[in-house]
């Protein structure tokens, strides 16, 4: 957690919005090793947030409402609150039987989401 200060951000950002608490040493420790581990950052950062922080044990006993989920994704790869068009068209994807991960998909590989990654000087 104290090798990239960026990685250390952006690992405690998923905690904050995915889990809505304040990340243990132990458990930031190991997400940024995981992201910093190779050069793949950017895939492994995508994998973190994706995979390690949605479906979590954690996350998943929240049994969000696929409306707090689409909030979350939002709050999560775009660091802001959704917009009414792009809400209506996620929620519509979930309404017509898309999975969760399809629409997290559309997040996590977005031109707004590799922005930000960029921003923690993850690329």
């Amino acid at each position: 957690r104290d090798m990239n200060f960026g990685i250390t951000a952006f690992v405690s950002r998923c905690y904050t919005e995915v889990l809505e608490r304040t990340a243990e040493a132990e458990g930031l420790n190991t997400w940024c090793g995981y992201i910093f581990k190779d050069a793949n950052r950017k895939a492994n950062a995508i994998w973190v947030a994706s995979n390690g922080f949605f479906h979590s044990p954690e996350y998943l006993a929240k049994h969000t409402s696929d409306a707090e989920y689409v909030h979350t994704l939002y709050r999560t790869f775009f660091g802001r609150d959704e917009d009414e068009g792009g809400y209506k068209t996620w929620m519509g994807e979930l309404a017509k039987g898309k999975s969760r991960d399809y629409v997290m998909s559309g997040f996590s590989n977005s031109k707004e989401f590799n922005e930000i990654m960029a921003s923690y000087g993850i690329r």
